[in-house]
């Protein structure tokens, strides 16, 4: 998908982080979201920690053969809570999209199976345009996450209670965290 919207703006894909810049990043108030490594990102990087312990690795690479330099939309974007939050915030609210557009992001398009662990441990029943969807008897919650091993990610939100949680964490224990953060928030409870 990267590549095609690189091409309809006549761009390369050296330089689709200033579209995301311009189109994204600023309008939703993304103050720190990237996909191109930066002075700003080698500046404040972190490490990660298994099991408590640091893990030091050569920053401003991907996964395995990408470059710090390509726009690297799967699994590419550095970003930290607040940023991320207005990005969710914004979806939650439909801002800056086409009512269509917003109704077609949020359709579940692929079903998931019944034996799969997003169906068994998070409830995920469909996967929309980027969120899981894990349908209730009263609401809808959107999530989805990520882990790197030492770097752990997840967010939930509900359009029709207007609320959700983003964190992302340095460590292996993102999962326990989210489990704790979901039983204290309730979330996905009717």
């Amino acid at each position: 998908m990267a590549r095609v919207i690189a091409h309809l703006n006549f761009v390369n894909m050296y330089d689709l982080n200033e579209l995301f810049q311009n189109e994204v990043a600023e309008p939703l108030e993304m103050k720190h979201a990237y996909f191109v490594w930066d002075d700003y990102l080698y500046s404040n990087k972190v490490f990660g920690h298994i099991d408590g312990k640091p893990r030091k690795r050569d920053w401003g690479t991907g996964l395995p053969y990408q470059n710090s330099k390509i726009f690297n939309s799967a699994g590419g974007l550095h970003t930290e809570a607040n940023s991320y939050a207005n990005f969710l915030t914004s979806i939650i609210n439909g801002k800056g999209l086409y009512p269509e557009t917003y109704k077609e992001m949020l359709n579940p398009y692929t079903e998931i199976s019944k034996e799969s662990v997003n169906y068994k441990e998070d409830g995920i029943t469909n996967w929309s345009l980027g969120f899981g969807i894990k349908p209730m008897e009263n609401d809808t919650i959107y999530r989805h996450g990520g882990s790197n091993s030492d770097f752990q990610s997840e967010f939930a939100f509900s359009i029709k209670k207007k609320y959700g949680y983003v964190f992302f964490v340095n460590c292996d224990k993102g999962n326990e965290f989210n489990e704790k953060l979901e039983q204290f928030l309730e979330i996905g409870i009717d």
